[in-house]
């Protein structure tokens, strides 16, 4: 009796051994491979709600890219720019009397010290009926000594990529149009940077031969040249014959 006990216990053991232990490891492999698909599938999940936002934005990045290419373009596109000018001084009521670019040449990097650009002193405001407001009182003038704001730099921007065209437009017209013309030029689809205004008011000419001194002057006329720099992408761009009006 007692050899038949040990015998059924040796069998129960090794069946425990032979099929119970295999069949728990398996169930505990198997769970274990849940809880890995499990957390893999998270992340998936994760990239993929990442690419569904960035997918209803996608809109949105191709009309900013197409801003930035119209702004700063692979080619120099002048007749373009051109065109852009004459609209601009027609809406101010100027007359255009050139757009003058010159040679594309490597962009570099204003200083951070360098003084913003003034128009010159040879610029003369438009004669006005009424006299130049006088500052209210406690008003802060500008010190002479002032700095300009610190220059921003990029270092992905660089002569490697990068191409400024020098620009000279020449406009006829008041003053303040004149201002406005700029104003929309650097508000406009393609990046122009303003560099100087120069220029003033023409007293005008004889109007009989020889200039006596009894012959009336014509209109004293004001004529001004902005100039300014437009910018291409330089791998793709190749300097060429400037167009000239």
């Amino acid at each position: 009796m007692i050899l038949i006990g040990a015998g059924t216990v040796a069998i129960l053991i090794g069946g425990f051994f032979l099929g119970v232990q295999p069949s728990l490891q398996a169930a505990a492999a198997a769970d274990a491979a849940r809880q890995a698909a499990f957390a893999t599938n998270q992340v998936n999940q994760a990239a993929l709600d990442a690419l569904e936002s960035q997918n209803k934005k996608i809109g949105e990045l191709t009309g900013d890219l197409e801003t930035l290419r119209l702004s700063v373009p692979s080619e120099q596109n002048m007749d373009s720019f051109i065109d852009a000018v004459d609209a601009a001084a027609a809406a101010e009521g100027l007359v255009v009397q050139n757009v003058s670019p010159a040679d594309a040449t490597a962009y570099a990097p204003q200083g951070a010290s360098a003084p913003a650009p003034q128009p010159s002193a040879t610029a003369t405001p438009a004669p006005s009926a009424t006299p130049t407001p006088t500052p209210a009182p406690g008003a802060a003038a500008s010190p002479a000594g002032a700095q300009a704001p610190a220059v921003h730099t990029d270092p992905s921007i660089s002569a490697a990529n990068f191409l400024a065209i020098p620009v000279k437009i020449g406009v006829g017209g008041p003053l303040d149009h004149t201002i406005a013309f700029v104003h929309r030029l650097q508000t406009g689809s393609r990046l122009f940077l303003v560099s100087g205004l120069d220029g003033g008011v023409d007293g005008g000419a004889k109007s009989a031969a020889g200039g006596s001194a009894t012959a009336a002057p014509t209109a004293p006329t004001e004529t001004y040249s902005v100039s300014g720099y437009l910018y291409v992408l330089a791998k793709a761009a190749a300097p060429a014959a400037p167009a000239s009006k």
